[in-house]
């Protein structure tokens, strides 16, 4: 009875172990919006494409991703307040809007698409206030990531200046600077207090890049956003450039995926022939292709000198026994 228990609590052991790494993988979670269709405003073609194609991006990166498009009022709460519950164990959390977004006595809101916004009051009742996802963000103690492709062409600033003369409103153009909180990376796809392009292909040009960049394995995120600036600013010709503020205490990477220079560290001293033409099909334009082409064709040249040694062995040994016999026979 000792030796099945014994054996029993081996099995445990080894049955935890290979579930330890699993149980430490980070979790990550992403709210995922795009609004198009607006009842009151104008349509923006590219929104519901963006956070398509977003939501994909971090699902293939390892986010848990609740996701809408052109959603209403309540559809707009109901995703954060899910949102919000995840978030509550997540290391790391991200929000991303695509659709209409402006600024209000220096707040920023975010637009359903039903919602009329004409005044002050259906400023505060009708559209969602980018507080309540920062609360929403804030419930993670990891990473946290808001990007903002929300600062586009916006059809409520001439509406609401109508009652700046007699009510003291303030009502700038495009996104007012959001407050970070530390370990937050905030990016916005133009600079604050100015408008973004929605772009004439099926992305805007700052989600085109920003879905490029994340595809592109062992970037750091602040260095990643710095490529989507600079990719934004050349593709239009200097008119929109985004903004990044960042307050993180350590490195982040969006794609963890290991990039052609760490799989080249890790198989460079090996002498598996296998990992190197792995390596040349998965890495085909890598800087390292060359030389693992060379290390391929050492290995495949000793294995070949050895087989060569093996079988002049194997010939030598096969005529001493034919000799000895030969000799014995003699004899």
């Amino acid at each position: 009875m000792n030796l099945v228990a014994r054996f029993c609590a081996l099995i445990g052991l080894a049955v935890l172990s290979l579930a330890g790494p699993a149980a430490a993988t980070e979790r990550r979670v992403a709210l995922v919006i795009g609004n198009s269709g607006y009842s009151n405003a104008p349509v923006l073609p590219n929104t519901v494409n963006d956070a398509r194609d977003m939501a994909a991006s971090l699902r293939k990166v390892g986010f848990e991703v609740v996701d809408g498009v052109n959603l209403d009022k309540r559809g707009m709460d109901q995703a954060v307040t899910r949102f919000a519950r995840l978030a509550q164990d997540a290391d790391a959390v991200m929000f991303y809007y695509a659709g209409h977004g402006f600024q209000f006595n220096g707040e920023n809101y975010l637009v359903p698409v039903e919602a009329r916004v004409e005044d002050e009051i259906s400023v505060q009742y009708e559209t969602t206030r980018l507080n309540d996802v920062m609360t929403a963000l804030n419930f993670s103690k990891g990473v946290k990531i808001m990007v903002l492709d929300a600062c586009r062409n916006n059809p409520f600033v001439s509406q609401l200046a109508k009652r700046q003369a007699t009510r003291g409103f303030a009502v700038g153009s495009g996104l007012a600077p959001v407050a970070r909180a530390q370990g937050m990376v905030i990016a916005y796809a133009t600079q604050a207090n100015d408008v973004a392009a929605d772009g004439a292909g099926r992305n805007s040009p700052f989600t085109a890049a920003l879905v490029r960049e994340i595809d592109q394995p062992g970037l750091e995120v602040a260095t990643m956003f710095r490529r989507v600036q600079k990719s934004v600013y050349d593709a239009t010709s200097g008119r929109q450039t985004p903004e990044l503020s960042l307050s993180l205490l350590g490195d982040f990477y969006l794609n963890r995926e290991e990039t052609d220079s760490d799989v080249w560290r890790r198989i460079r001293a090996s002498d598996d022939a296998a990992e190197f033409n792995a390596f040349i099909q998965r890495y085909p334009t890598s800087f390292f292709t060359i030389d693992a082409r060379t290390r391929l064709d050492l290995i495949e040249r000793r294995a070949s000198e050895a087989k060569e040694r093996d079988l002049l062995a194997r010939e030598f040994a096969e005529r001493e026994r034919v000799l000895l016999e030969r000799v014995e026979r003699a004899e």
